[in-house]
C-alpha cells in the first residue's frame, strides 16, 4: 500500500506473509543427489513481515525519514543424520553391530523489531545525515537430538550515526561517516549456561575523491567495521554429550568475541568513448582482528558433530575487483566482474580427525574464499518487445573448511533466459545452469558409512542447483 499526501509527505506500509517447506538432505553416502535416508530433512519457513516507511520534507527543505519494521519468523531445520535407511546393512557387507540411528531437528521462533529514524539536508547545499537506529530480537531455540535442548536469546542494539559529504573545490570531494552503537544481550539454556553483556562500538567511514577528469574518478578509503559477538548454541547444546577430549576445547568456545575490521582500499571510476564504456577497478586489504571463522568438531566415539564460530585468531584479505560495462549499441550490454582474493588465517586450533588429535593450524586460506570469482554476461534488446540475457559465473577452488584440507573444486555455471513484454504484461522464460554442471557448495570430512563400520573418513558434498528452468508472468498496474 502506498499514500502521499500532498506532496509534502510519502508514507509506505508494506505487509508480507510467506510459508516455504522444502525438504530434503544436503548430503549422500555417494556424493550424489540421491538420498539413501528413511527420513527425510525438513527446511521450512513460515515468516509474517511488516514495514512502515515515510519521507516527510520540513523547514529549509530537510528531509525526515523513518523506517520502521516488525517480522516473526518460524523455522523448522532437521536431518537424518545417518543418512542411510534402518536395516541399510542388511545383506551388505558392513558392521551392523555399529549401526546407528538419529536424527537432529531444530525449531527457532525470531522475532525483530527495529526503528531507524534520520534526518538528512537539502541536496542543494552540503550534503549531510544524521540518525537514530534501534533493534529488538529475540529469538527461541528448540533443539530434539539425544534428548530436548531449548534457549533464549535476546538482543538490544542502540546506535547514532552520521555522514556529510564535503565538495572542496571542482576536483575534491570528501565523505566523513561516524557510527556509535551500544549492543546488549542475554542468553540462557536448558545446559545451565546462563551469560550476559554490555559492549560499545564504534565504526567509521573516511573517503576522499579526485575528479581527474570530467568523466574519470579516483578515490581511497579508510573504514572501520565491528560485528557484535554471540553464543556459540551447537556448542552449548553439544557439550554434555561429546567425550572428554572436546569439552575443555568446547567450553572455551561457548562464546565468541566482536571481530573489528580494518579496510583500506583505492580505485578508479571512469566512463569513456561517449559513456560506452563504464569501468570500476578497486584494490583493497582487510585486517580481521578476533575473526569469526566457522569451524567444526566431530567425536567419532558419539557422532557428535558441532559447528561454531571461532574467533581466537586474526585474519587479512586483500585483493582486487573489476567491473566493466560496454554498449557496442544501444541494443547490446556486454558486461563482466572479476575478483581475485587472496586470505589468510594467522593461527587456529582444530581436531584433525585423521590424527585424532588437537593441532595449530598456521597461516591457512580462509574457508569458502576462492582467489578467483567472475560473472560475463550480455543483455540483449532484439526489439522493443523481446529481451535477453545471457551470462557465465564461475569460482576457483577453495577450502571448504578448517579441520582438514578438502576443497570444492573449481566450476563454471551458465544461465539464460528471455522475457516478452505486450503492453502491461510481461512474460519470462528463464534457465539456470544450462549445462548441467554438477557441483559442489559445502563440504564435511568424517567417517559416516557403516560399510566402512565408521572408520574411514572421507569427503562428503553438498551439491549445488542443478539444471533448473521456469516461466514467470508479470502485470504492470
Amino acid at each position: 500500500m502506498h499514500w502521499s499526501l500532498s506532496g509534502d509527505a510519502d508514507i509506505r506500509l508494506t505487509a508480507a506473509y510467506s510459508n516455504i517447506d522444502n525438504g530434503y538432505d544436503a548430503f549422500s553416502l555417494e556424493n550424489n543427489r540421491r538420498t539413501r535416508t528413511d527420513r527425510p530433512g525438513t527446511d521450512a519457513q513460515e515468516a509474517i513481515t511488516m514495514g512502515l516507511s515515510t519521507n516527510w520534507t520540513l523547514y529549509a527543505g530537510l528531509q525526515l525519514e523513518t523506517q520502521i519494521s516488525w517480522s516473526d519468523v518460524d523455522e523448522q531445520y532437521g536431518f537424518d543424520e545417518d543418512w542411510v535407511f534402518a536395516g541399510f546393512c542388511d545383506g551388505v557387507t558392513c558392521n551392523p553391530l555399529v549401526e546407528f540411528n538419529s536424527t537432529d531437528l531444530f525449531e527457532r521462533d525470531r522475532e525483530v523489531f527495529s526503528a531507524d529514524v534520520r534526518i538528512k539536508s537539502n541536496p542543494a547545499r552540503i550534503d549531510w545525515v544524521l540518525g537514530f537506529y534501534a533493534q529488538q530480537r529475540n529469538e527461541d531455540l528448540d533443539r530434539q537430538h539425544f534428548g530436548r535442548f531449548a534457549s533464549t536469546y535476546e538482543t538490544e542494539r542502540y546506535a547514532g550515526y552520521g555522514q556529510v559529504i564535503v565538495e572542496l573545490n571542482n576536483h575534491w570531494a570528501v565523505t566523513g561517516g561516524f557510527r556509535y552503537e551500544q549492543f546488549n544481550d542475554e542468553y540462557s539454556d536448558t545446559n545451565r549456561l546462563i551469560t550476559k553483556s554490555k559492549e560499545g562500538y564504534w565504526s567509521g567511514q573516511l573517503t576522499a575523491e579526485y575528479s581527474f577528469l570530467d568523466d574519470v574518478l579516483i578515490f581511497g578509503t579508510l573504514s572501520r567495521g565491528v560485528k557484535p559477538g554471540g553464543v556459540n548454541t551447537d556448542t552449548s547444546s553439544n557439550l554434555p554429550l561429546v567425550a572428554a577430549t572436546f569439552r575443555t576445547f568446547l567450553t572455551e568456545r561457548q562464546k565468541f568475541a566482536s571481530e573489528t575490521l580494518f579496510n583500506k582500499e583505492i580505485g578508479i571510476k571512469a566512463s569513456v568513448y561517449n559513456h560506452r564504456l563504464q569501468m570500476r577497478l578497486t584494490a583493497f586489504h582487510i585486517d580481521r582482528y578476533d575473526a569469526q571463522l566457522e569451524s567444526f568438531t566431530f567425536d567419532p566415539s558419539t557422532f557428535i558433530f558441532t559447528s561454531f564460530l571461532d574467533s581466537k585468531s586474526d585474519a587479512e584479505n586483500y585483493g582486487v575487483e573489476l567491473e566493466l560495462d560496454y554498449f557496442p549499441n544501444r541494443d547490446v550490454n556486454l558486461f563482466a566482474n572479476i575478483g581475485y582474493l587472496e586470505t589468510n588465517v594467522e593461527r587456529m586450533t582444530v581436531f584433525d580427525l585423521d590424527r585424532l588429535t588437537f593441532r595449530p593450524l598456521v597461516d591457512r586460506d580462509q574457508a569458502k574464499s576462492p582467489n578467483w570469482t567472475y560473472n560475463i554476461g550480455a543483455n540483449l534488446k532484439f526489439n522493443d518487445r523481446l529481451h535477453g540475457r545471457f551470462e557465465v559465473e564461475g569460482r576457483d577452488s577453495n577450502f571448504f573448511g578448517y579441520y582438514h584440507d578438502g576443497k570444492i573444486e573449481a566450476y563454471a555455471l551458465a544461465h539464460a533466459s528471455v522475457s516478452y513484454t505486450v503492453g502491461p504484461i510481461t512474460a519470462q522464460a528463464w534457465m539456470r545452469n544450462i549445462f548441467g554442471t554438477n557441483y559442489a557448495v559445502h563440504g564435511l570430512f568424517f567417517a559416516n558409512d557403516p560399510r566402512d563400520a565408521f572408520t574411514r573418513n572421507r569427503e562428503y558434498f553438498q551439491r549445488g542447483e542443478p539444471r533448473v528452468f521456469g516461466l514467470n508472468l508479470s502485470y504492470r498496474f
